[in-house]
Parts: structure tokens; C-alpha cells; sequence
């Protein structure tokens, strides 16, 4: 991994007029995607049980973490070697496209396993976004 200048001089305060748009999109990017792993924490037994999913209850649990872990090494590699822009928005298509695809899901499983790929596809949409918050955008 190679050390970079962050885009905002070390020592720089998040609310300096230059600075406010950007802190208040990560306050808001950060704010959606607690939003929705605690709606999904909350609601997840009972979207199992009324999708005949408690067979793959720990699955639809445990994926998005190993998802996540797998979303976090690309967003290193992929901001060290381009940039953040691109992970950014690719993370937040990802976390859309999960979204949508959950949203759309009849069965945890079906179709095809569209219910699990959902999970994992939010869950790899937030880790790209959260590296690029915490490691590329943040001041020291």
C-alpha cells in the first residue's frame, strides 16, 4: 500500500466553509448505511420467517460480513491505485442494486439466490464506501 496526501490538509477543521459539503454528504452517506444495517438488524427475523428463510437465517447474517471484509480490501487496493471517486460511486451503485434486488426478492432464495446476493452486494456497497470515508476523505 502506498501513502498518499489525503485531499484535506492535516489539521483542517470539518467545518471550515470548504470543507462543509463534504462533511455533510459523509455525515449523511454514514447515516444511511447505519440506517439501514439497523433496519435490517431489527427486521431480519421476521423477513425470514414470513420468506420461509429461517433455514438461512445465519447465512443472510454471516455472508454480509465476509462480504464486507472481501469490500474492504478492494476499496484499499482500488482507492491506493485510483483514487476515491470511483470506488465511491461504485460502492453506492452496489449498495442500490442491493437494495432493489432485496426489495424485489419473494424468497430468501429465489430467484435464484437473489436474497442472499442482495445482502451481499449492500454489505460490499457499505464497506466500499466506508474505507473511502475513513481512510481517503477524513483530515488526520
Amino acid at each position: 500500500m502506498t501513502a498518499t496526501a489525503s485531499p484535506v490538509a492535516a489539521g483542517g477543521r470539518l467545518y471550515e466553509p470548504r470543507l462543509r459539503a463534504m462533511t455533510a454528504g459523509i455525515v449523511a452517506l454514514v447515516s444511511l448505511l447505519a440506517f439501514e444495517a439497523l433496519a435490517v438488524g431489527t427486521a431480519m427475523p421476521t423477513v425470514a420467517r414470513s420468506l420461509d428463510g429461517l433455514g438461512g437465517y445465519a447465512l443472510a447474517f454471516g455472508g454480509p460480513f465476509a462480504s464486507g471484509v472481501v469490500g474492504m480490501v478492494a476499496s484499499g487496493l482500488w482507492c491506493d491505485a485510483r483514487g476515491p471517486r470511483a470506488a465511491m460511486w461504485s460502492g453506492l451503485a452496489c449498495f442500490v442494486a442491493g437494495l432493489l434486488l432485496a426489495g424485489a426478492a419473494t424468497t430468501m432464495g429465489t430467484p435464484g439466490p437473489a436474497g442472499y446476493a442482495a445482502t451481499l452486494a449492500v454489505a460490499a456497497g457499505c464497506a466500499l464506501v466506508g474505507v473511502l470515508l475513513a481512510g481517503r476523505v477524513v483530515p488526520a
